[in-house]
């Protein structure tokens, strides 16, 4: 089977994709509020409440977007299929975008940690590297770390809000004496900074099929749906409803508002949690939001890392992408753990053996100069590495894990046991293993000791290295997976 046959994993359901999108979309309103306050002071509700307004449709059309683009890409996608040119410059644009979001987010998170400012570009740096290489490990571990953060961000808004409610007021709106030119610079600001429900449509690719689709016919619009819906409400109303109690908040706390600009949120909740509760809750509470709004915007940072990775998803790419070299996955397991990671194996051959194996890397293009790294295991006899020098490629083999024989007296009470008929089978998993087991008990015993009992192998290999050394073996599987083995042992005892 080749690459064809494959399928990338889909196992980010629509709690861990909301959580991913809450942790881009959801933190702009840390510091968008902020932001229009700069741009037209008491005068910015009018532009909060446009901007609020327009984010509803957008969320609104990235439902449609990403029912019609299950395997990723967003604008990417769309565009590809108006023209080349077109799509590669969204790529980029996407590129930039989320380039710039986990910059502005990291940076604003260190904000929120009242890192002192000579170290914030080295702390978000740092950040961003290490957000990268938690991904490594696939977006559904980047989405559960997402949505324990984003629990609590909730929380925290609704109890900002719910302790404003008693001080909303209209008393300290001012109309607007901007020109409309400024008005339009400002409310253009606002938006893009409280941009972020494109990450969702880059996570189509890896989200889980709705009920009754398959990976041949994907579709991911119910997901979506469930995802999008719950996180825009949020945003648009705490949005909202933050700007309003911003704006609620005495003139004489103006030159304040300007120089919290980039921890509104945490201003807030120092401001209402002392005038609720006194000022020491103000402060602590003050704190804990800054905590957790910090710690969310790690998650933004998170959210744009992971969707980065959406147009090569689109085009049924991975991450070798960038790279080039084509990848054989011998057996399932191997196939699966390689997609874990990210990399889809370009060919993945029916039969294991060595000459099967190198026909069907053959078929996928020719072995006659090509360069080839081959993983093996130590002191194992390589028919495959054989079969692809003599086909003509350039091999270079590296060890990639060591098979060791177990020191100690603890075969002797294996031994006795096989001796008693007291085990009912014995199972190798390579021929390493049956090479491991001749040696420890015997070129002329291992036979004999293995005769009353179920001998069980994986692969050809093993199978190969048994009939070698004279052991009858019972079950031998042709799939190289335990899988496939524990099913052979439960069919030879039923009988």
């Amino acid at each position: 089977m080749d690459s064809a046959g494959m399928h990338r994993p889909r196992n980010v359901d629509w709690k861990r994709a909301a959580a991913l999108l809450y942790g881009d979309w959801g933190t702009s309103k840390a510091y968008v509020i902020g932001l229009a306050f700069v741009a037209a002071g008491y005068a910015s509700l009018p532009i909060i409440l446009a901007v609020c307004a327009l984010t509803a449709i957008v969320g609104y059309n990235y439902v449609i977007i990403c029912k019609h683009f299950p395997d990723g890409g967003g604008v990417y996608s769309a565009a590809r299929n108006q023209s080349r040119v077109l799509a590669v410059v969204g790529a980029l644009l996407l590129v930039a975008n989320f380039t710039v979001t986990a910059a502005m987010s990291g940076w604003a998170a260190m904000n929120y940690f009242q890192v002192p400012d000579r170290w914030i570009p080295l702390a978000t740096m740092g950040l961003i590297i290490g957000v990268g290489a938690m991904n490594f490990f696939g977006p559904k571990h980047s989405g559960s770390l997402a949505m324990l953060l984003a629990v609590p961000m909730v929380v925290a808004i609704v109890l900002v809000v719910g302790m404003s409610v008693p001080y909303l007021s209209l008393e300290s709106l001012k109309p607007s004496k901007l020109p409309f030119s400024d008005k339009w610079v400002a409310f253009t600001g606002v938006i893009l900074a409280l941009s972020g429900v494109e990450a969702i449509a880059n996570l189509t690719g890896v989200m889980k099929l709705d009920p009754g689709s398959n990976p041949d016919v994907p579709l991911v619009g119910r997901t979506a749906r469930r995802a999008i819906l719950p996180v825009a409400l949020e945003v648009v109303l705490g949005t909202c409803l933050l700007g309003w109690a911003m704006l609620s908040l005495p003139d004489d706390l103006k030159p304040d508002l300007e120089l919290r600009l980039e921890d509104m949120l945490r201003f807030l909740a120092e401001e209402y949690g002392a005038m609720s509760f006194g000022i020491t809750f103000g402060h602590i509470f003050g704190w804990a939001v800054g905590c957790i709004v910090g710690l969310l915007l790690l998650s933004a940072v998170n959210t744009a890392v992971a969707a980065l990775i959406g147009p090569l998803l689109a085009d049924a790419r991975d991450l070798r992408a960038l790279a080039g070299p084509r990848v054989c996955a011998i057996g399932p397991g191997t196939a699966a753990r390689l997609l874990r990671f990210g990399i889809t194996p370009d060919t993945q051959p029916v039969d294991h053996r060595a000459p099967g194996v190198v026909a069907a890397m053959a078929n996928a293009g020719s072995l006659r100069g090509a360069r080839v790294l081959l993983p093996v295991s130590n002191g194992s006899a390589n028919s495959l590495a054989d079969a692809l020098r003599h086909a003509g490629a350039e091999l270079t083999e590296v060890t990639a894990y060591r098979t060791i024989t177990e020191e100690g007296d603890a075969h002797l009470g294996l031994y006795r046991q096989m001796l008693d008929r007291r085990i009912d089978a014995v199972t190798f998993t390579s021929a390493n293993t049956v090479r491991a087991f001749v040696e420890i008990y015997g070129t002329e015993q291992s036979p004999d000791l293995l005769s009353g009992t179920v001998v069980a192998t994986i692969g050809p290999g093993a199978a190969d290295a048994a009939a070698a050394a004279g052991i009858r073996v019972d079950i031998a599987t042709e799939g190289a997976t335990v899988a496939v083995l524990v099913d052979g042992l439960i069919r030879q005892f039923r009988h």
